[in-house]
């Protein structure tokens, strides 16, 4: 519940107009797709881009999802594509080119 009430604070101040820098920084960080519901994963995916949401475990401990595939049945396949592989294998290659850079 903190989760959701955190990003309809942060999607609330953004529509006041604060949207510039702020909004370009959120969409700087990596969120785990660990919501426990679809539209408030939806709602992640619009606050930091869908390009942003990476899957997560909690290895090596048990509070993770003991079965992500159907728990996260109810959402976009797209987006699940991308939280399972894109974004990941996106983020390693934003990391190397980063470091290879002058």
């Amino acid at each position: 519940y903190l989760k959701e009430l955190c990003v309809a604070a942060t999607l609330n101040w953004l529509s006041g107009g604060q949207q510039g820098r702020i909004g370009q920084a959120l969409r700087r960080f990596c969120v785990d797709c660990i919501a426990h519901d679809a539209g408030t994963l939806q709602l992640v995916s619009q606050v930091f881009g869908p390009d942003r949401i990476l899957f997560g475990s909690d290895w090596p401990f048990d509070m993770g999802l003991p079965d992500p595939h159907a728990q996260l049945s109810g959402v976009d396949a797209a987006l699940l594509n991308r939280i399972f592989e894109d974004n990941a294998r996106a983020l390693l290659v934003e990391c190397l080119d980063e470091g290879s850079s002058p």
